[in-house]
């Protein structure tokens, strides 16, 4: 699909208001403090999916479990 015009206005209208927005709420952080703290969180992001996988795994597998279709 082709941009339209007006498509490619409202997405340089948006792309400004988002460059303001950084600007505004992050422009006194140093960028290595930014860089760490997105690291964190994607790790901390990684670390609460496996987590909550693991957890509906042993939930599964546990006697009265889904598997046994008793409810919980």
């Amino acid at each position: 699909m082709k941009p339209t015009r007006k498509g490619k206005e409202v997405a340089e209208r948006l792309e400004k208001a988002a460059s303001a927005l950084r600007v505004k709420l992050l422009g006194d952080i140093p960028e290595a403090d930014i860089e760490t703290a997105t690291r964190v969180l994607h790790l901390l992001e990684e670390r609460s999916i496996r987590y909550l996988a693991e957890e509906a795994l042993q939930w599964v597998q546990a006697p009265g479990g889904a598997e046994s279709g008793a409810p919980r």
